[in-house]
Order: C-alpha cells, then sequence, then structure tokens
C-alpha cells in the first residue's frame, strides 16, 4: 500500500536498500572457489550480516526489556516512511538535531510512528554518516517511544487477545500514563533504549563484519547524542544497569513513579 510521499512497510521485514559492508577477512577458502561459487557466497554472507545488523526494532526492544512488555498481536503501532518535508527541517548549518519532528516522530494519539527519509538525509550530511545507519538508530527511538506507551506485560495482552473490546480500556489507560511523562523523561528512556539496544544486537551478532557495522552505528548515536537538545542527553546514565532502566519503566507504567524527571533520576540512580 502506498501513498504520494509516503512507504507503508511491514516491520518484520524492513531493511535498508544499501549499506557498505568492508570484509576483512574471508570464511572458507576463496581462493578454492569457483568463478560461480564466489558471487553465491558473498550474497549469501551479505543477507547473514543485514540480517544481523538491521533486525526489526520491535524483536529487539521486545528481547532488551527481559520480554517483560510486548506489542499486543494485531495492536502493534504503524511504521510510515515519508519522503516528505518534516514537521521542522533542519538547516545546512544546523548545529543542534532533535530527533522528534526532525527526524522521526511517534504520535500516541494515533499509535503511529514516521520516520523522515529527508530529514535524515540533511542530518547524515550534518555529522557525515551512513543515512541508513542513522535511519535504523531513528526506528529503534521511535519503536522505544512506542514500547513505553503500548508495550504491555503478558497477562495484559492476553486478556486483551481473548476479549479484544478490553483494547479501548487498557489503551485509554496506557495513554493517560504515556501523556502525564515529561517530554525530557520521555526521551532520556528512548535514547536509553536506543543505545542498549544498538549493545545488545552488537553482543548478539555472530559476524565480525556486522560488529564492524553495529559498533560505527554506536559512534553514530554517541555522536548525535552530542548535537542534540539538553533533554536527549544521556551520558551520564549511560553505566546505568538495563534491569534498572527496565524496572522504572515498570513504576511508570503501573503509576507507582510521577513521569517527573528529577523522581526518576533519583530512582534510577539507588
Amino acid at each position: 500500500m502506498k501513498a504520494r510521499g509516503l512507504k507503508f512497510t511491514n516491520a518484520n521485514f524492513v531493511y535498508p536498500q544499501t549499506v557498505r559492508r568492508q570484509w576483512s577477512k574471508m570464511e572458507g577458502d576463496w581462493d578454492k572457489m569457483t568463478k560461480e561459487e564466489k558471487p553465491k557466497w558473498m550474497i549469501k554472507k551479505g543477507i547473514e550480516i543485514l540480517g544481523e545488523v538491521f533486525r526489526s526494532p520491535y524483536q529487539v526492544i521486545h528481547k532488551l526489556v527481559n520480554y517483560e512488555y510486548e506489542f499486543v498481536i494485531g495492536k502493534f503501532p504503524k511504521e510510515v516512511f515519508s519522503d516528505e518535508t518534516p514537521p521542522r527541517e533542519l538547516g545546512e548549518r544546523t548545529e543542534i538535531i532533535p530527533i522528534d519532528e526532525c527526524l522521526g516522530l511517534y504520535e500516541p494519539k494515533k499509535t503511529k510512528i514516521t520516520i523522515f527519509n529527508r530529514g535524515i538525509e540533511d542530518a547524515s550530511k550534518l555529522i557525515k554518516c551512513n543515512p541508513e545507519h542513522l535511519k535504523y538508530i531513528v526506528r529503534l527511538h521511535e519503536w522505544s517511544h512506542a514500547l513505553v506507551h503500548i508495550g504491555f506485560c503478558e497477562s495484559k495482552r492476553l486478556a486483551v487477545l481473548k476479549d479484544e473490546n478490553l483494547w479501548d480500556k487498557e489503551l485509554a489507560e496506557a495513554t493517560k500514563i504515556y501523556t502525564s511523562i515529561e517530554d525530557k523523561l520521555h526521551e532520556h528512556i528512548a535514547q536509553l533504549l536506543t543505545y542498549h539496544s544498538l549493545t545488545l544486537i552488537s553482543q548478539d551478532a555472530e559476524h565480525e563484519e556486522s560488529r564492524k557495522i553495529l559498533n560505527n552505528i554506536i559512534k553514530i548515536f554517541l555522536e548525535l547524542n552530542k548535537r542534540q537538545p539538553p533533554y536527549y542527553r544521556i551520558d551520564e546514565y549511560l553505566d546505568v544497569p538495563r534491569n534498572r532502566i527496565i524496572q522504572s519503566i515498570t513504576l511508570l507504567k503501573k503509576g507507582w513513579l510521577k513521569g517527573v524527571f528529577d523522581g526518576w533520576k533519583t530512582v534510577i540512580k539507588w
């Protein structure tokens, strides 16, 4: 399904069309391969590397939070890739680069993720990086917002699957909590989930080439973070254990912790 300026896609099967593959060494005996075998081997290896690097964002984030929160089957957020001008444009001399409204956007009222291809192209020129690598960072960031909003525990997911009439009630409660969280806290959590997602993918990767690409993407994330507004910067929280971040999300979702940044900061640093 396509509309002018928009590309609709299934989150399970989105892979960037191009990626820089630099292989430092070959597996198998390259010299003994025939001319026919070499291209086949390279294609197979390339597909394996792409699959390791650009894993589906929602699958990565589900694993990152130890599957404590997942999207309800049939109720996933819609992900849209837009070629139109984003709500906020970046200029040629822009120094500060926020993600939301410039590179991507999560809309809780619509449970919709929009990835702005044009904004990502502009930002990639400013920080001199591969736009497909930056796009993956943005996707993880926006899917992280979505998880905080409509990622549900197992009991609630099963209840909705058994009785779909419960969805409106669960969505309304989740939206009430989500919209009560301060913007600064939203961005810190999304950034931390993105960073830990990239680290997790790198740890899971079997191919050295995959890890090299992922390490480069992590460097891009950190470089971008330096160019972002203060409420995106997470330098002082990078060493906070992942489980503590997950616990803070649980406290927020259950309403046991107000969505105020200072309160969250106190909890996260205990």
